[in-house]
């Protein structure tokens, strides 16, 4: 009998300004345990393939326990298929342990009863990444609405081209906000002021109705405990940084998303701490859309960047200090 264990954290992406170029890794995280017993001559499973899940969404519809159809199992049978192997192999027992909530953006995915073609070489020189200092006292707040953003309608409101002007304000805060992220205790304000974004979520709000009011209208000044709020991924997932009062901003960015949406009525739960969760709330309104919320440690701040940015905000440490100098001054006086 063989096993072995895959565990990987749950993750928010294009934080901020970083659009495709910042992300977060938490301290909550989605296990597979694997066994393989080779000792018998054949399955009678599909594709070899026993799987079992056990968290969040257990039970329901949206959790396939088909291998052709759940999305764990059809890229492991792309990844397979595309080194010339069919099946898993014999007997085949995959157990998903999913604490994280179900998120709600939907990719296209090769179809794994169809042979797969190779996917195509990496890019090289851009797959590398560096771990940045987290302040402790930082923690991650996640709402999730209970509707789809497909990605390619994500990509699709998305200019080709940017003003230039965007683009700087972006760089300035992509500069900044890794160095603000590390300072303990941290500075509100300048996180805030480093967690606004030109590039996709002024083009994406349109698929998420609510997300300009939220990002305009919470503030530090106007929400004790709050650090900034963005889009997660290509959404509808809204993430909020915080230190504390994390139910009461919560509930103001559920609010915002009621306030936006066709229907009034939301069902919600949530639940803080580490994982497990040390307690938990929920209230249930009937035939509505669901809000999932959860805060998490944050583990480790991953920042996924082309090399020569990357080593351009850290071999020029004294322009970030000047840039976050500039961004202040420029902030209080009402000019960005």
């Amino acid at each position: 009998m063989e096993s072995f264990i895959v565990k990987t954290p749950c993750s928010s992406a294009n934080i901020g300004p970083g659009f495709d170029v910042i992300g977060l890794a938490l301290s909550v995280y989605l296990e597979l345990h694997v066994t393989i017993d080779r000792s018998k001559p054949k399955s009678d499973h599909p594709l070899n393939c026993r799987l079992t899940y056990e968290g969040q969404g257990e039970g329901t519809a949206e959790i396939s326990l088909d291998p052709q159809v759940n999305l764990i199992t059809r890229v492991a049978l792309y990844v397979l298929r595309c080194h010339g192997q069919r099946d898993f192999p014999v007997e085949t027992h995959v157990h998903i342990k999913n604490p994280i909530p179900l998120g709600r953006a939907s990719a296209a995915l090769p179809e794994a009863r169809t042979p797969a073609r190779p996917p195509p070489d990496p890019p090289h020189g851009i797959g590398h990444h560096i771990k940045f200092p987290w302040a402790k006292e930082i923690k991650a707040v996640a709402i999730i609405p209970d509707f789809q953003v497909p990605t390619h309608r994500a990509r699709e409101v998305l200019p080709e081209k940017y003003p230039r002007v965007d683009v700087t304000f972006n760089l300035q805060r992509i500069a900044l906000l890794p160095v603000a992220l590390g300072q303990s205790p941290p500075d509100p304000e300048l996180i805030h002021l480093a967690m606004q974004d030109k590039i996709h979520q002024p083009y994406r709000q349109v698929l998420i109705p609510g997300l300009t009011e939220i990002v305009e209208s919470m503030s530090p000044k106007t929400e004790p405990g709050f650090l900034g709020v963005c889009l997660s991924g290509a959404g509808p997932t809204i993430l909020a940084l915080a230190t504390h009062n994390f139910e009461e901003i919560a509930n103001k960015i559920i609010a915002k998303l009621r306030e936006h949406n066709e229907n009034k009525n939301l069902e919600y739960c949530v639940s803080w701490g580490s994982s497990p969760p040390v307690r938990s709330v929920a209230a249930s309104y009937p035939e509505a859309p669901k809000f999932g919320l959860h805060h998490h440690d944050i583990s480790s701040v991953l920042i996924h960047a082309v090399v020569n940015i990357t080593h351009h905000i850290y071999s020029s440490a004294c322009r970030v200090e000047e840039t976050v100098e500039q961004l202040k001054d420029a902030h209080k006086a009402g000019t960005q």
